[in-house]
């Protein structure tokens, strides 16, 4: 990578000012964050590797898949407040000139509708995968969650978490197989 991109790269993406104010958000996430990244941490979601409290320009970005550019807001109470529509919709403006691509949900809707939640990103990180460039990045290898039999997790029992995981793959390839 030449100087000018890394100049680029360090200037849009989690810059260096802004460190503190991301650090503070990991540390002080709401329930309904902590709830969608205990499903979206580790790879747990079709291998995709997503960070939290993810910086671009001015911006912090609830969850973001680097490798697929989708970044996952969770809307609060704060979001309805007036005036919150427009600059959410300027700041999704802003940031989508990166080619970012994104999903908003609402504390209701991680509360009440997770599977729902993770189909729906499921559905995103699909349709992103169609529009790689190199198709051998979509290779998995035997230690990919998505590889791992049965719904067992990595340290050999299943957990509930691989259970609801299990259940939103099947819904998919349902949802798949009807469309």
């Amino acid at each position: 990578m030449d100087s000018g991109s890394e100049k680029l790269m360090t200037r849009v993406f989690n810059r260096k000012k802004d460190q503190e104010k991301r650090r503070f958000l990991r540390r002080n996430m709401t329930k309904a964050e902590v709830v969608l990244w205990s499903k979206l941490k580790n790879r747990q979601l079709l291998g995709e590797r997503f960070l939290r409290q993810y910086g671009v320009d001015q911006y912090v970005l609830d969850f973001y898949c680097p490798r697929l550019r989708i970044a996952i807001e969770v809307d609060g109470d704060s979001h309805f407040a007036i005036g919150a529509r427009e600059y959410d919709e300027q700041r999704e403006q802003h940031i989508g000139t990166y080619g970012i691509h994104f999903l908003r949900f609402t504390n209701v809707d991680i509360y009440n509708n997770l599977d729902g939640v993770l189909l729906s990103i499921l559905q995103l990180v699909e349709e992103q995968e169609k529009h790689l460039p190199n198709l051998g990045l979509l290779i998995r290898t035997p230690l990919d969650p998505t590889f791992v039999e049965g719904g067992k997790s990595h340290k050999g029992g299943s957990s509930k978490n691989d259970e609801s995981i299990e259940k939103v793959k099947i819904a998919h390839s349902e949802f798949r197989a009807t469309n």
